[in-house]
């Protein structure tokens, strides 16, 4: 269903699945403390907080590809990332280490035992692969977010980006995967290495690989040494996590699916290629649960997955269709109301005896926060970067550092959206 590019438009029901996704994560971290029963149930059945973030993913794999069709030049991208990302994300980490020092806000005993390290690696928002603590719980997917980014501007440098089958292609690729070095790399084994061979050889080797792909691709020496760095980054951060490599995987095919709907929308190929892509997902993720997830959670962990690309697949068909505005403020909202929500539960006491009480005044607190900042914070700060990204477009570095991508395809379409 390619669209026509002749009228510039917003696609309000991305927006739509974003605020619902993080209310329905605000949801779910409310009622596991409000009602103890529902955290087993929600962890053993369906998990809707799960759902919302599988649902982040595809929003994510779909949006950004388009973003980076705009600006056709990694720095400009990355400028327009950080500033999207980091000033709401530093600020809520600061609240939350505020909060903590007054004894009103709960972290972890292994953040407490090296509270200042563990601090410091919160900021970088990449502490999910770096075997530290969360301060704020769900960051963790951020550095999902992250490693993303740092692949398609990888895609950016080498041009793979715009060609036709490049979304299915990487799916296909981290799909299969998961079935194979996904169950042989053990977690966090960058940085607690049991022999010289597990922790360098490996990751040293499958950056060697890619480089001798890439480097034809890659033009000048500029290119050459960003390109470099940028696939150490991405490697190294993938193979050293905590959590199992093919699970992982799984959640970056995730994102990938959303990018290959993205793919369809402006016409590369038929609708039917990303939902074939969607269906190959969930039977590789039926059989990597079956065999090696908790029994106890694979069935929860399973159908959690599949809703969320069931959800996102219908959505792609209302496309035309104008949501309503609270859906739309919802969705401008929902970044800091996936950050914040964590403090105002916690922050907030609960009623006694009044669990509904309870979890309407968590929500109304969120939301009006999050109002607050995404217009104090949020919208400022994605000024200051359209700025800087203008003013890096007009100066003469970008030709100097030879980063940007001329293959951009008049096919796109011109849609507004972040």
């Amino acid at each position: 269903m390619p669209v026509n590019a002749s009228t510039p438009r917003r696609l309000t029901y991305l927006d739509a699945l974003r605020g619902v996704a993080a209310v329905t994560v605000l949801l779910q971290h409310s009622a596991e403390i409000i009602w103890p029963a529902y955290f087993d149930w929600s962890h053993e059945v369906f998990r809707p907080g799960a759902w919302g973030v599988a649902v982040f993913f595809m929003i994510s794999g779909f949006v950004i590809p388009m973003s980076i069709r705009r600006e056709n030049d990694v720095i400009s991208f990355w400028i327009g990332r950080l500033f999207r990302l980091f000033p709401l994300y530093w600020a809520v980490i600061i609240a939350a280490y505020f909060f903590f020092k007054l004894g009103s806000y709960p972290v972890s005993s292994d953040f407490a035992s090296q509270e200042p390290q563990n601090l410091i690696a919160n900021f970088t928002m990449v502490q999910e692969f770096l075997a530290t603590p969360q301060l704020v719980g769900a960051a963790w997917s951020l550095a999902y977010e992250f490693v993303f980014y740092l692949f398609i501007s990888i895609a950016i440098l080498t041009g793979f980006k715009g060609t036709k089958h490049a979304a299915v292609k990487t799916t296909l690729l981290v799909l299969f995967g998961s079935l194979s070095v996904g169950l042989l790399i053990h977690p966090t084994y960058v940085l607690s290495p049991q022999s010289i061979v597990k922790s360098a050889v490996v990751p040293s080797a499958l950056v060697a690989a890619g480089l001798v792909l890439l480097w034809p691709k890659l033009r000048s020496t500029s290119q050459k040494v960003i390109g470099a760095a940028l696939l150490f980054a991405t490697i190294g951060l993938t193979l050293n996590q905590p959590r199992d490599l093919w699970f992982s995987l799984l959640l970056f095919a995730t994102i990938g699916v959303g990018w290959a709907y993205h793919g369809a929308y402006r016409g590369a190929y038929p609708v039917s290629v990303p939902i074939a892509l969607s269906v190959f997902a969930f039977a590789i993720s039926f059989m990597q649960f079956q065999w090696w997830s908790n029994p106890l959670t694979r069935s929860a962990d399973l159908w959690t997955l599949a809703a969320a690309h069931a959800v996102f697949g219908g959505a792609y068909f209302l496309q035309r269709v104008e949501f309503p505005k609270p859906l739309q403020w919802l969705g401008n909202i929902s970044y800091s109301v996936y950050l914040i929500h964590a403090i105002a539960i916690h922050v907030v006491p609960p009623i006694d005896a009044q669990p509904v009480l309870t979890l309407a005044i968590w929500v109304g607190v969120t939301l009006t926060i999050s109002t607050a900042t995404y217009y104090l914070i949020e919208v400022p700060f994605q000024r200051v970067g359209k700025d800087l990204r203008n003013k890096w477009r007009q100066s003469r570095f970008p030709q100097v550092l030879d980063l940007r991508d001329t293959s951009q395809s008049s096919r796109e379409p011109n849609v507004l959206i972040d």
